[in-house]
C-alpha cells in the first residue's frame, strides 16, 4: 500500500511533468490506450486469478463481462471518436456573428486527475474513468482503497 507522503511525492512529479502548454497529442493518447488494452487482453488469466482469489471461487466469465470487458469496450469507443472529439468545436456567436466574429470552444486537460475505486469492481472501476481521464490528455493517480488519497 502507498503511503500519503509517497502519493504526495508521485502528484508533485506528475505535476511538474506536466506541461499545460504542451498536451498530449492524438497520437500519444491513443499509444496510451492501446497499451491499457494491451495489458489487459496480454493479462487476462492473471487478472481472473486474482480477482478469483480476492473474491473467492467467482466465475471467471463474471469476472470477463463484468470487470474487463467495460474497460475494452471504453477503449474501442474513445479510440473511434477521439479525433472528432479533441478538434476545437465551433460555437454560435449569437448577434456578434454580424460582426463576423466566430467563437470556438477548445477541449484542455485538467493536468492531474485522482481516481478513487472501490474494493468490489477494482479494475473495471478503475480503468474507465482512467481511460476517459488519458483520452482527455491528463494525467492519472489512482487509489484502490481511498484511503491514500
Amino acid at each position: 500500500m502507498t503511503t500519503i507522503n509517497e502519493m504526495h511525492q508521485i502528484f508533485n512529479l506528475q505535476k511538474t511533468q506536466y506541461d499545460r502548454a504542451q498536451p498530449m497529442t492524438y497520437e500519444e493518447r491513443v499509444t496510451v490506450l492501446n497499451q491499457i488494452e494491451a495489458l489487459i487482453r496480454d493479462n487476462i488469466s492473471e487478472l481472473i486469478t486474482a480477482l478469483q482469489a480476492d473474491f473467492g471461487q467467482r466465475d471467471p466469465l463474471q469476472i470477463v463481462s463484468a470487470d474487463l470487458t467495460g474497460p475494452l469496450a471504453t477503449i474501442a469507443y474513445i479510440k473511434k471518436h477521439l479525433r472528432k472529439w479533441i478538434l476545437p468545436a465551433k460555437q454560435r456567436s449569437g448577434l456578434m456573428a454580424l460582426t463576423g466574429t466566430k467563437q470556438y470552444v477548445y477541449n484542455e486537460p485538467l493536468g492531474v486527475v485522482g481516481i478513487m475505486s472501490p474494493f468490489n469492481a477494482p479494475i473495471d472501476l478503475a480503468l474507465d474513468p482512467a481511460v476517459e481521464a488519458i483520452a482527455a490528455g491528463n494525467r492519472v493517480m489512482e487509489s484502490s482503497d481511498g484511503k491514500d488519497l
